[in-house]
């Protein structure tokens, strides 16, 4: 008798146990499977870098210009030279970048161009009438003339203490053959072999542009080229790199010696007209 109570109590707690079990399982497997991990948020977009250029309708005009100084070691070893820069301009007229591409001598003059030229001023160069960004090349020369009557002479070192100028700061010049972006005589075309026109474009009645940056070198030979803007996108842009590698120019020149530079190229791209038919006879 006593067993059989037991078996029956038995009975009863797990059929109390057992339900409560199996919904608090229930209950947190539900919850475990409803959370879920966010994704992470996506990557802030880069700022739209404002273009550079190379060609303008208004040239940029200096407005404020700064006078480099004059190192102390050039002075007393009576040196001059000159430092070609490449600067960008931007739409206020500030230099925002400048860098040595050509030093006579080397590493002398570099560095007191180089901060001089960060502080001058334009007027911004523009197309269509507003200001645009724009690289273009500086030439700054160091005459002991005019440093002669614009600054005092250095102070004389004590007597019997005669020190050396210390060395110029290193400047790290680009040793390649120089590409400038200013010239006296520009680049002149000779033969421009047409682009071919897209298959996909002419039957869809399309017409564009694209602007190219593109390198000349000393022989007018096309030996870079990239995309700068197409309108429309993703149309015309290989037909026209396939054609201006093709082109050949009239060498840029610098003190009638051809020089290589980087320009920008337009390359149209229009349907020809189709002639009207002739009038019918009588």
């Amino acid at each position: 008798m006593h067993d059989q109570s037991v078996s029956f109590m038995d009975r009863i707690l797990v059929a109390i146990i057992l339900p409560v079990l199996l919904l608090t399982v229930a209950t947190g497997c539900a919850l475990f499977g409803s959370r879920t991990v966010a994704p992470p948020p996506p990557p802030a977009p880069s700022p739209a870098e404002t273009p550079v250029f190379m060609q303008w309708e208004q040239a940029p005009r200096l407005i404020d210009m700064v006078t480099p100084i004059y190192p102390d070691s050039a002075r007393l070893a009576g040196l001059e030279g000159e430092v070609v820069l490449q600067i960008v301009v931007d739409e206020q007229g500030y230099v925002t970048e400048a860098v040595v591409i050509q030093a006579t001598p080397p590493g002398l003059f570099d560095d007191a161009a180089a901060r001089a030229i960060r502080q001058w001023r334009f007027e911004p160069a523009r197309a269509s009438g507003e200001p645009i960004k724009v690289r273009m090349g500086q030439r700054m020369s160091f005459s002991l003339k005019d440093v002669k009557s614009a600054q005092p002479p250095p102070p004389a070192p004590p007597a019997g203490r005669l020190q050396a100028p210390p060395p110029p700061p290193p400047i790290k010049v680009r040793e390649d053959t120089p590409i400038f972006l200013a010239w006296e005589t520009a680049p002149k075309i000779i033969e421009a072999p047409a682009p071919a026109y897209p298959d996909s474009a002419r039957q869809a009645g399309l017409e564009g542009k694209v602007v190219l940056v593109i390198v000349v070198d000393e022989q007018g030979r096309v030996i870079e080229a990239r995309v700068f803007r197409a309108e429309p996108p993703g149309v015309f842009e290989q037909a026209a790199l396939e054609a201006v590698r093709k082109w050949r120019f009239e060498p840029a020149l610098q003190r009638d010696k051809p020089i290589k530079v980087r320009l920008a190229q337009e390359v149209v791209f229009r349907l020809e007209k189709e002639p009207p038919p002739p009038p019918s006879g009588a």
